[in-house]
């Protein structure tokens, strides 16, 4: 069981309006944390990972070191209780589950070698990863779209990112890229 805590949010957020009903019955939860993001605008120049620590890995970075995270959304739709913070990563503001979504599209003019969609799961300040995933296939041709959904459990300031292969990113434009995340439990 996890437990939403309406003091701690609303440091963040500047309310503690766990819940409201509208006159017509809506119920409305505006310290729930929630995010919508759109166009990957800004990659990292090298990635900040040293190890990845996932089962299908065995510590080997050398994926991992070609990966380049998104650092900056063009467009950010909704971001209560501060899970997003302008970095390009969610960050779980409190402990619980949470489903989160990622879709990108690569660019049409690049080489038809590689696809991948990076998925990172990393604890506040730490330089080691896990990779939830990430892919990468030969012989594509044009446009390709990448789509992920996944719900898991987080302690209090883990944090999601996205990101691409270098040499491989994703188109920029706003209608080409959404990561979106909410507290569900």
């Amino acid at each position: 069981m996890s437990k939403l805590y309406v003091n701690e949010i609303a440091s963040k957020t500047g309310t503690a309006d766990a819940i409201t009903i509208d006159s017509t019955g809506r119920v409305f939860q505006p310290a729930k944390p929630i995010m919508s993001l759109r166009g990957a605008s800004t990659f990292s120049s090298s990635s900040p990972f040293t190890t990845d620590t996932a089962p299908d890995t065995g510590g080997d970075i050398s994926a991992i070191s070609d990966l380049r995270e998104v650092t900056a959304w063009s467009q950010v739709h909704i971001n209560q209780g501060g899970i997003y913070g302008n970095d390009g990563r969610l960050t779980a503001p409190v402990a619980g589950v949470y489903q989160f979504s990622i879709s990108c599209n690569r660019t049409y003019s690049q080489a038809n070698t590689y696809r991948s969609l990076w998925v990172v799961h990393t604890s506040l300040g730490s330089s080691t990863c896990e990779t939830i995933s990430h892919n990468w296939t030969a012989n594509d041709y044009g446009w390709y779209t990448h789509c992920f959904n996944h719900i898991m459990t987080l302690a209090a300031n883990d944090q999601i990112s996205v990101g691409a292969y270098d040499g491989f990113l994703w188109h920029t434009d706003i209608a080409m890229a959404h990561f979106s995340a909410q507290l569900i439990g």
